[in-house]
C-alpha cells in the first residue's frame, strides 16, 4: 500500500512517502503565519506527486498565530488536506492511536500538537526505554520511555512546557536573547539586546555545524546567510557590528551561546532521565547535533535514529 505522512508543523512541513521504491523523506520551509491559504494547493502537489493511498496526518501549525485558536487551527488543515485528498485519512492523537478527520475536529485538543507521538512510540517499541530527544528548528522534544511504553507526565504543549518535556529552544529559529541574558565581550559581562537580531542558525552557520543550505528559514535582518552575514547579525546583539568587533571575538560570542544551549538542552534531558532513571538517549531531528553533544554532556549513551516524525507515523501504520 502506498502511504504518506505529513508533520505540518507552523515553519516547516515534513513528508514521508512509502512506496515500491521504498521510503522517501522530505523537509519544506513553509511559514504557515505568512503562506496559510497556500497550505491546500502546496498539500495538492505533493498528493499529486504521490498518489498515495492512505495519508497519516499529524501537526503543530495550529499553535500559529495566524489562527485564532487551536480548534480554528486544527479544522483548517484538517479541512485543507481533504480539500485535496478524497482517500482514508489517519490523524495522530496524543493518545497514541489514530483517529479519523471527524473525531480530530470533535477532539481537537488531542491531535494539537501530538508530533512528539509517533516517534517517540517509535523508539519505545524497538528500544524499550530511554529518552527520546527530538531537536528541530524550533522546539526540543525530551520524551521518556520504559518498558516499550512512553510515560510522559505531559500531553499538551502546556503542560509538556510544565514537566520539562517540552523545550522552546531549537536549532534554526530560536531568538538569541532567550538564550543567554548577557555574554562576555572583551572580558566584559555584557547584556544582550532582546530585539529580534539574530537567531540560533547564525550560531551554528558561524561555527560551521550547519552549511548554508541548512538555514532554510528566513533571516532576521532579510539579508544573506553567509557566515559573514551571520557574523553582523551576532555582533548586533550586543548592539555592534562588524566594525566594532573582529570575527574572534564574534566567534567567542557564537560559542558561549552554543554552550548556554547546549546546557538547557541537558539539563532538560538530565531531568527526564533522573525522573525515570534512564541511562540512554535516542536523537533525531534537524539539532540531532545539539541532542548528541547534550547528551554527552550528561553522561547519557547516545543512539541517533534516522527518521522524521512523518516517517514515524508510516512505521506504526504498517504495524
Amino acid at each position: 500500500m502506498k502511504l504518506l505522512g505529513l508533520d505540518i508543523g507552523g515553519a516547516n512541513i515534513k513528508t514521508a512517502f512509502s512506496g515500491v521504491d521504498g521510503l522517501i523523506q522530505g523537509s519544506c520551509y513553509f511559514p504557515i503565519w505568512e503562506r496559510k491559504h497556500e497550505l491546500r494547493p502546496f498539500l495538492g502537489r505533493v498528493v499529486e506527486e504521490f498518489k498515495p493511498e492512505r495519508v497519516a496526518l499529524t501537526m503543530t501549525a495550529e499553535l500559529s498565530d495566524a489562527f485564532s485558536n487551536k480548534r480554528e487551527g486544527v479544522n483548517f488543515i484538517v479541512d485543507s488536506l481533504e480539500g485535496c485528498f478524497n482517500g482514508r485519512i489517519l490523524v495522530s492523537s496524543t493518545d497514541g492511536v489514530f483517529v479519523s478527520p471527524k473525531e480530530a475536529r470533535e477532539e481537537y485538543m488531542k491531535v494539537a500538537s501530538a508530533n512528539w507521538v509517533a516517534i517517540s512510540q517509535y523508539a519505545a517499541k524497538r528500544y524499550d526505554s530511554g529518552v527520546l530527544v527530538d531537536v528541530g528548528s524550533t522546539t526540543t522534544d525530551i520524551i521518556p520511555f520504559s518498558e516499550g511504553l512512553i510515560v510522559p507526565e505531559g500531553r499538551t504543549d502546556l503542560e509538556r512546557l510544565q514537566s520539562g518535556e517540552l523545550l522552546y529552544t531549537g536549532a534554526l529559529r530560536t531568538n538569541l536573547a532567550t538564550i543567554a541574558d548577557s555574554v562576555p565581550v572583551r572580558g566584559v559581562e555584557t547584556g544582550v539586546s532582546s530585539e529580534f537580531f539574530a537567531l540560533t542558525a547564525d550560531v551554528y552557520r558561524v561555527l560551521g555545524d550547519i552549511q548554508e543550505e541548512d538555514y532554510v528559514c528566513d533571516t532576521p535582518d532579510e539579508r544573506g546567510k553567509s557566515t559573514k552575514e551571520c557574523m553582523a547579525r551576532i555582533a548586533r546583539v550586543v548592539c555592534a557590528d562588524t566594525l566594532m568587533l573582529d570575527d574572534e571575538e564574534i566567534r567567542d560570542i557564537a560559542c558561549y551561546l552554543k554552550d548556554n544551549q547546549l546546557g538547557l538542552v541537558r539539563r532538560g534531558m538530565e531531568k527526564i532521565a533522573d525522573r525515570w532513571g534512564l541511562d540512554k538517549a535516542f536523537t533525531c531531528g534537524s539539532g540531532s547535533f545539539i541532542a548528541e553533544k547534550a547528551a554527552c554532556k550528561a553522561g547519557l549513551e547516545i543512539h541517533r535514529l534516522e527518521m522524521n516524525t512523518a516517517s514515524a507515523m508510516l512505521n506504526l501504520l504498517r504495524e
